[in-house]
């Protein structure tokens, strides 16, 4: 890079392109955070554990739902109680593969575009220092013919030729700016990917639960409308031997 002379005249870009630097600098800042905060999520929605249950690593929901489940099974299904666990633990493994499916889907579409863009601006911030080297390369030469004492042909063609290069590059980043602040229906789109696959994450596992508590409900109800009976039966019994033993 040709080094700014002190004093020496400074090419300024238009106002409309440092505006849109501007919005585009914040809009670059933005996304930067967006695929940290969602490269983060990613991870500690997939990261898995030692299963206490095998030795192998697995999600921690999908963990407990194993050892729910064995518990279940050597108290014995035939219970309530045990019956109940083995439900519960069967749930919640199921809500786990549910919970990679969601992840994979935010992996592939949501954060893949984010790092697509996170390439477009890479390609946007060497184009900002390209131009800077320019402009200084301009600047340079163009202070060199102005401070020429006689007019010199071969500092006026090098001053030319850096001007020329100086506004290619101005005009490639004000493409690549335009292109960049006008993408936003493709993140649209990628955001509400994003959004389906949450929904329909949340209603999995939703109606896995419900169905869970459902059961539990009617078992719990046909259990005590058996109990009912059967207390019925018994002081009916009763009832009738008492009357029987005043009549003898």
């Amino acid at each position: 890079w040709a080094n700014e002379r002190v004093g020496g005249q400074k090419t300024q870009t238009p106002d409309e392109f440092q505006d849109l630097q501007q919005k585009t600098d914040a809009r670059h800042s933005g996304i930067d955070k967006l695929h940290m905060a969602t490269n983060t999520y990613i991870k500690i929605m997939s990261k898995k554990a030692d299963s206490v249950e095998e030795k192998s690593k697995v999600l921690p929901l999908e963990s407990l739902g194993s050892t729910m489940k064995i518990y279940g099974e050597e108290i014995g299904t035939d219970t309530p109680y045990g019956e109940k666990y083995f439900r519960f633990g069967n749930a919640n493994e199921k809500i786990a593969k549910a919970q990679m499916e969601y992840v994979s889907r935010v992996r592939d579409d949501f954060l893949f575009g984010l790092s697509s863009s996170i390439e477009e601006f890479k390609q946007y911030q060497q184009l900002k220092r390209k131009l800077e080297s320019r402009r200084l390369d301009y600047d340079a030469k163009l202070n060199k013919v102005q401070k020429s004492k006689k007019e010199k042909p071969e500092l006026e063609e090098e001053m030319r030729a850096a001007k020329e290069k100086y506004e290619v590059t101005m005009e490639d980043i004000n493409n690549k700016m335009f292109a960049l602040n006008d993408s936003e229906d493709q993140h649209v789109q990628d955001l509400t990917t994003f959004l389906d696959a949450q929904l329909e994450y949340f209603k999995a596992a939703y109606e896995i639960l419900e169905s869970v508590k459902k059961d539990w409900v009617e078992r719990f109800a046909s259990s005590f409308f058996f109990l009912k009976k059967k207390i019925l039966f018994i002081l009916f019994v009763c009832f009738f031997f008492i009357n029987l033993s005043n009549f003898i």
